[in-house]
Formats: C-alpha cells, sequence, structure tokens
C-alpha cells in the first residue's frame, strides 16, 4: 500500500513524504551482486526479517497493528524484535541494503538471469526505484 503521510518541518509547516509499507519488486533491475547485510541509522534488515524503526514502512511489515509506537512521538513505530516480512516467503535473500529510511533486498539470485529486487521504505527522491 502507498499512501502520503504529513509529518511537522520546521517552523510548525508540514513535509509531505511518500512511503510503501509492503516490499515492492524493482521490475527494471535485473543485476547480480554479493551477498550480504546492512544496516540504516535506526534499523536493520536481517535476511527477511527486520526490526527497528518501521517510520515509513521501512520494515515491509504489512500488518501494522502489531507494531509498537514511541512514547513521545505518536508517528514513530517500530519493531523490538525481528519480524519477518511476508513479501519475500519462499524467497531467498541474498543481498540487503538499508539506506537512511529504506531498504532494498535482492532476491532469488540466478547467475545467468540475476535476481528480483525489492524495496519498501521512503519513497521520495526515486529511493525506491518504483517510480
Amino acid at each position: 500500500m502507498e499512501r502520503t503521510t504529513s509529518a511537522p518541518g520546521e517552523n510548525t509547516s508540514f513535509k509531505t513524504f511518500s512511503q510503501s509499507d509492503t516490499a515492492t519488486e524493482v521490475e527494471s533491475l535485473h543485476q547480480g551482486s554479493s551477498a550480504g547485510t546492512d544496516a540504516g541509522s535506526s534499523h536493520r534488515p536481517l535476511a527477511v526479517f527486520g526490526f527497528g524503526s518501521a517510520r515509513y514502512g521501512m520494515l515491509g511489515h504489512t500488518d501494522q497493528r502489531t507494531l509498537e509506537f514511541e512514547d513521545d512521538d505518536p508517528f514513530e513505530t517500530f519493531s523490538g524484535r525481528p519480524r519477518f516480512v511476508e513479501g519475500y516467503f519462499g524467497a531467498a535473500a541474498h543481498d540487503i541494503r538499508a539506506g537512511e529510511q529504506h531498504i532494498c533486498i535482492l532476491v532469488d539470485r540466478d547467475p545467468d538471469k540475476g535476481g528480483r529486487l525489492f524495496s519498501h521504505g521512503l519513497a521520495s527522491s526515486g529511493r525506491l526505484g518504483i517510480g
């Protein structure tokens, strides 16, 4: 599900962010890459499990009702323990990279055909590769 979120900015104005709560395949990119994992400043994907900040859908958890909320920030949701990311069921994760507010995961890598790239999180500035 894609949606727009408004968050307070400087001078009590509101900044608008688009986000993707579900893992969305980036179909236009079919390249191989070495296996690995990565971490953003406040979240970490682990194979097909994620934990940490879930703001902007960056963990890929589709059931937001099971997330916890920060006491001092009603917009900040998080997962305090690794949770399965449903969008990758049955797929083999080969490479995981996390940006400041998004994650990209290469799955089902084949030496001859490449793989499928999924991304989720904050979608501004084209960082998810899905338009």
